[in-house]
């Protein structure tokens, strides 16, 4: 008997609970007002989101035409440890330790409606040591971590959304670490180039 007055107690709860809830959503002017504050606070999320992926987006340059992306330029420190001076097309420049025999770059592409402009990602090195790669830690810098960046996942499912705009990350082929060496990184198309712009580049290039 206890088991079904309790059972019939909490549906008579509920049946009430219910009314309250269904007489508070009739109620024109709470129903409005909620519905008001909702609205707008979604609206005020929605801008705040938008400001900081514009901001984002504003981060990225403008691919020119024989413009490169950027410039590195190596100077050997110690035993498979080096110096990197990156400088982008707009001429900031990055001075970094990579630790390694190679180093690569990743460049983030953004294209709409035809236009390009890319964002210098990430630069890494490695070893080419098998047994280096598992027992050391590789070297990898972040290039945009002083930028407002970092919203790449909510630019990329914007983007999908439009049939005029793509996306992609684009990396250069791990190239030698070499004393003095310097290399120039172009956009040619889709694909990122790497040009060895003296000596000691050159013979170290493959």
């Amino acid at each position: 008997m206890a088991v079904i007055a309790f059972g019939i107690g909490f549906s008579l709860l509920a049946i009430l609970l219910l009314l309250v809830a269904l007489k508070l959503l009739i109620s024109r002017g709470w129903f409005l007002a909620w519905l008001k504050g909702c609205v707008g606070v979604g609206l005020v999320l929605a801008s705040l989101v938008l400001v900081v992926v514009t901001l984002d987006l504003f981060s990225y340059g403008q691919v020119e035409h024989k413009r490169p992306l950027a410039t590195v330029s190596i100077s050997e420190q110690g035993n498979q440890l080096y110096s990197l001076e990156l400088v982008d097309a707009d001429g900031k420049v990055q001075n970094l330790e990579m630790a390694g025999d190679q180093w690569q770059l990743d460049v983030r592409v953004l294209s709409i409606g035809g236009f390009s402009s890319f964002k210098l990602d990430k630069l890494s090195g490695r070893y080419l040591s098998l047994e280096q790669n598992d027992k050391d830690i590789q070297t990898r810098h972040v290039l945009w971590a002083n930028s407002v960046g970092g919203f790449w996942l909510l630019i990329d499912g914007l983007v999908k959304q439009l049939p005029f705009a793509a996306e992609s990350l684009e990396k250069v082929a791990y190239v030698p670490m070499t004393d003095g060496a310097i290399y120039q990184v172009y956009l040619d198309g889709s694909e990122l180039e790497i040009v060895a712009t003296n000596a000691q580049a050159k013979l170290a290039m493959p």
